[in-house]
């Protein structure tokens, strides 16, 4: 657990493309406002508390690295197809 207490901003477990990024402090989006955000998906009887959609694109374009941009373009279709199936059932 002495991973958790270093002052990195993240942590990272495992390699690409199977990678976990930990992300321990997040710029421009208050902690605690993103944890209540956050979506908890239960996975083989744990609960992981995973990022609200809106708020990893943001930090994927804070970030703005090669693979950031690159996720950002799935992200961002994944996010509008969630748009139009919310307008659809209204």
């Amino acid at each position: 657990m002495e991973m958790f207490t270093v002052e990195e901003k993240n942590v990272f477990i495992g390699e690409p493309p199977l990678r976990v990024d930990i992300i321990k402090r997040l710029s421009r989006i208050g902690f605690d406002e993103a944890f209540k955000k956050r979506k908890i998906v239960k996975i083989d009887n744990v609960d992981l508390n995973i990022i609200e959609l809106q708020d990893l694109i943001l930090l994927k374009k804070i970030a703005a690295r090669p693979k950031d941009l690159e996720d950002l373009k799935h992200l961002q279709k994944i996010s509008d197809s969630i748009r139009s199936e919310k307008n659809k059932e209204k």
